[in-house]
């Protein structure tokens, strides 16, 4: 049995600040249908930023038990503690204020002293809970034979809350293929993975982990890994952001450009990180395990890095 401690700052969604976070809304067609510009209200534009903050805590008891010498059967638990906060402002980028000294949208007062500025409600908010339970089924089908290989089978249920981000509100099944071999003190690994989400907003992955731990002591070892999460399928239309608009003006002299939100529209978000940890063995039956992951790429919602310690016991 065992527990481990994370601790996540989310920073950025695919190379982008979340306190830079930007969401832009331009006017409705309200002139010739399809031609964006024959009304001065369409170059009127509202600029959202975000200024968002995003925190996860989670703490994981964990239970191995081992049927036989070659099968082992587990359960995860996780207590999750996810923290939201925004001090958002909305900005009117106003065309027919600096065209005609007149701001046909404002925030108050009236279209000649227009308030162009304003920041809504802050949003400071958190939820604690259990995130996703899982079970897990490891068999190790080939041992000293050079190369030891093993199968896991994991089953994740819906059980956190995912309106609350706690969980991931989809049940979802993990298989993967682990094969290792020592040299001395050095042990190389290989880990091959597919994970099918049953999600209609997210997408199955393929896992692929490789990477070595190296015993510098009895009771120290170094591991390095590298960590690999690459989506499968089809992109998710809902997902895909619409391509900017161009609003023009009759005579062609003035053009607009509106991207929606200044994220990179990505097709895929794959997420590879990299992993430097340690195993500490003060006694036969502790283990104290400590380890950062570090972003090697910019797809997804991620932190600079991710600390987690924890702690395993055997009787």
């Amino acid at each position: 049995m065992g527990f481990n401690f994370t601790r996540i700052n989310y920073t950025k969604i695919r190379g982008i600040d979340t306190k830079n976070l930007l969401l832009s809304f331009s006017h409705q067609d309200v002139g010739e249908l399809g031609v964006l510009g024959d009304s001065p209200n369409e170059f009127d534009v509202i600029n959202f930023f975000m200024n968002l903050d995003v925190n996860a805590s989670i703490f994981a008891f964990y239970f191995s038990f081992g049927v036989t010498d070659n099968l082992d059967l587990g359960v995860a638990i996780p207590m999750v503690n996810v923290s939201i906060k925004a001090n958002p402002l909305a900005v009117v980028d106003s065309y027919t204020f600096v065209k005609n000294d007149s701001a046909n949208h404002h925030f108050g007062d009236d279209a000649a002293n227009p308030v162009l500025q304003k920041k809504p409600t802050p949003i400071d908010d958190d939820a604690t809970g259990v995130g996703d339970i899982a079970i897990r089924a490891k068999y190790n089908f080939l041992k000293d034979k050079g190369v030891d290989l093993a199968a896991l089978a994991e089953y994740r249920f819906a059980t956190g809350d995912g309106s609350n981000f706690l969980g991931s509100g989809d049940s979802r099944v993990k298989l993967a293929l682990i094969a290792s071999k020592s040299f001395g003190d050095f042990t190389p690994h290989v880990n091959l993975g597919y994970e099918i989400k049953n999600s209609k907003t997210q997408r199955d992955r393929f896992g692929l982990f490789i990477g070595y731990d190296q015993k510098l002591s009895e009771s120290l070892t170094l591991a390095l890994d590298f960590i690999g999460e690459y989506e499968l399928g089809d992109p998710i239309k809902d997902q895909v952001f619409p391509e900017p608009v161009v609003i023009q003006s009759p005579d062609g002299r003035f053009t607009k450009k509106v991207a929606y939100t200044n994220l990179p529209n990505s097709l895929t978000d794959n997420i590879i990180n990299g992993s430097l940890g340690f195993k500490f063995n003060p006694k036969k039956s502790l283990m104290i395990i400590g380890n950062v992951f570090f972003p090697l790429n910019e797809g997804g919602l991620r932190a600079d890095f991710i600390p987690t310690l924890g702690a395993e016991f055997s009787f």
